[in-house]
């Protein structure tokens, strides 16, 4: 999955320089890209850092090595990377949500929130130009979802399962958050229900589904919605 995304991100990154003119890197960016996919951090430095040499103030890179730091347990120049870049251009998305992580990382959740806020509104900017990106932004904000539920905070939680749902319809996930949503903040079962039923339509014979089934086993033996037992939020695999 972590691979997947991250391929995602690469296609993200060359759609962003394509449309934006602040942007350019030079051919080994790709090789960069792949050295992260393949968890070769140490290398993806070295090749980042050089690039850097040649392209100063150049904003994806400048963010993509935040990443391979962050990826390193290096935070603290993980941070001063994706500060930077937003210095570079405040325009450019990614930072914002890696510092959004960080500060949930740090146990600063109302400023992670700020950061996420930030991300979503560059982000939402540059899809109404190219929808190119729309996979890359609906995976990140499964994660600022998840992290929102470990905050308790459903209805920023539900706002961004609903923006998900804009974005893909059909993605389950976030149909099954949305019955998590519905069954714990809203106390409404039938909601969470009506929720559930559509995972296991969207992704039938799969992991989730069958957690959707269970849970539906579940409303239907508890019929108290303040009963909440182990009815939690998918982890992001």
């Amino acid at each position: 999955m972590r691979t997947i995304v991250l391929v995602r991100l690469s296609i993200y990154f060359l759609c962003l320089v394509l449309i934006n003119p602040q942007i350019s890197f030079s051919g080994q960016y790709e090789d960069i890209s792949n050295l992260i996919a393949k968890k070769s951090f140490s290398k993806a430095e070295v090749l980042c850092k050089r690039e850097l040499t040649i392209n100063l103030g150049n904003v994806a890179l400048t963010a993509r090595m935040g990443e391979i730091c962050w990826a390193q347990n290096k935070k603290r120049r993980a941070i001063k990377f994706f500060r930077k870049a937003v210095k570079i251009n405040p325009e450019y998305p990614v930072p914002y949500f890696f510092l959004g992580k960080i500060y949930f990382a740090e146990r600063k959740p109302e400023k992670g929130r700020e950061q996420f806020s930030l991300f979503e509104k560059k982000m939402e900017s540059f899809l109404a130009g190219d929808g190119s990106a729309s996979d890359y932004y609906t995976a990140r904000l499964h994660d600022i979802c998840y992290l929102y539920a470990t905050q308790k905070w459903y209805q920023k939680t539900k706002r961004i399962c609903r923006k998900i749902i804009k974005l893909d319809p059909d993605d389950p996930k976030a149909h099954y958050n949305m019955a998590v949503c519905y069954y714990i903040h809203d106390n409404s079962r039938s909601r969470a229900y009506n929720e559930l039923v559509k995972v296991k339509e969207l992704a039938p014979d799969t992991r989730i589904a069958d957690k959707a089934e269970f849970y539906i086993d579940y409303i239907r033996c508890n019929p108290d919605s303040r009963i909440i037992g182990d009815f939690t939020f998918l982890d992001e695999d």
